[in-house]
């Protein structure tokens, strides 16, 4: 739902601040109005015209969606703390998939993703993210479409970011996100790979971009 807190114009002042309480973000649609009434006015000075106790404005809410692209923000240095799982596990054949995939060398790797696999990112800590880049063996071993791409700050509530891009031919798919999110955990599950459905997806590193 949405609430709004009250706000008071403080002496001197035209203007006021007016604070939303969203609950859950990606459930906003297109836009409100939304009615504000003025229900007190008080000091020296202080004058509202009698029509004017109520004032309408629209928010207009900012889809969750992603594109492709270059990266945006800064690339953010890896912490001890920041761990990756495939299907819920955080090793293959005896060895971690953090250590693969935030290791800095483009060309190491531990094991194909394939359709529907699920990668769970989680940075240890809640961040301001705005780009999420899967670098790939080569573009014919990256993914050409993610089947969905979700974050969390907490494990528990996700926001689901819309329009996927078709990422053909890309070597690295960069995952913008369209404003800021502050999240933990990165959720994406793979799509069709981007050469054949006998290639399997093969990412070599992960990149998190951030403010």
């Amino acid at each position: 739902g949405l609430s709004i807190d009250n706000a008071v114009i403080a002496a001197g002042e035209d203007v006021a601040k007016i604070r939303f309480n969203v609950s859950d973000y990606s459930q906003l649609e297109t836009g409100y109005v939304v009615p504000v009434r003025i229900y007190s006015v008080e000091g020296d000075g202080a004058i509202v015209d009698e029509d004017a106790n109520v004032a309408y404005f629209v928010i207009c809410s900012l889809a969750p969606t992603i594109s492709s692209g270059n990266p945006v923000g800064t690339k953010l240095s890896r912490d001890s703390n920041w761990d990756i799982k495939v299907n819920g596990v955080d090793t293959y054949n005896g060895r971690y998939w953090k250590d693969a995939l935030f290791d800095g060398d483009s060309y190491s790797y531990l094991n194909y993703w394939y359709p529907n696999d699920v990668v769970e990112i989680n940075l240890g800590e809640v961040k301001t993210l705005t780009t999420v880049g899967v670098q790939y063996y080569a573009w014919y071993y990256a993914v050409r479409e993610y089947v969905s791409v979700r974050t969390s700050e907490d494990g528990v509530k996700w926001t689901k970011w819309k329009n996927t891009p078709d990422y053909y031919g890309y070597g690295t798919t960069y995952i913008n996100f369209s404003y800021p999110v502050n999240a933990q955990y990165v959720e994406l599950t793979i799509g069709r790979p981007g050469y054949s459905s006998s290639y399997g997806t093969m990412a070599t590193e992960i990149h998190i971009y951030g403010e």
